[in-house]
């Protein structure tokens, strides 16, 4: 472990003192910039601490992804495919929300993350959209409201009109009609 990451939270003095007792006592080794723990009996005899690096471990592995996407990102001018989408995002996102996680985020972390926010509000705003425009209008075939006519389909036909009762639209046999009873 790095020594900046011990003092992040905490003033270099409050993170000393302790280092020292544990280096005095050889339970870990320290050089200039890191740390190591030097008997596995320390993590058997702690098992808290075994948790915490296990827990740190999983968040510096989420960090280290969630920077590397971030450069990319910005490598690639912004392109919208690079950001994050389903797991990794919520991933990130459970990750980054923990109060001890405040100050670990630089600005282009942190507008990665708001662009992946914006654009995963944007599909569900789409797919509810989609879902309500199926719900009101279930015989449409799925691009006739952009591109009326494409299918030589009079509207009427195919909205289930009664004038239109002989719908082609698969689905939506010859006398099926798309309102709701």
């Amino acid at each position: 472990m790095f020594r900046a990451e011990l003092e992040l939270g905490s003033g270099a003095g409050d993170v000393q003192p302790v280092l020292d007792a544990f280096i005095d006592r050889r339970l870990i080794t320290a050089d200039v910039d890191t740390v190591e723990i030097a008997h596995e009996a320390l993590l058997r005899a702690w098992p808290r601490l075994r948790e915490w690096i296990d827990a740190d471990t999983i968040g510096v592995r989420i960090h280290r992804q969630l920077t590397a996407a971030a450069e990319e990102w910005r490598d690639s001018g912004n392109d919208p495919g690079s950001l994050y989408r389903g797991g990794r995002l919520a991933a990130a996102e459970e990750w980054a929300s923990a109060p001890a996680h405040d100050d670990d985020l630089n600005l282009l972390e942190r507008a990665f993350l708001a662009a992946s926010f914006a654009q995963r509000q944007q599909a569900e705003k789409t797919a509810r959209r989609q879902a309500n425009r199926l719900r009101r209008f279930p015989c449409d075939p799925p691009d006739s409201r952009s591109q009326p006519g494409r299918l030589g389909i009079p509207a009427a036909q195919r909205r289930g009109h009664p004038a239109g009762r002989g719908d082609l639209t698969p689905g939506c046999g010859r006398g099926q009609s798309a309102e709701r009873h």
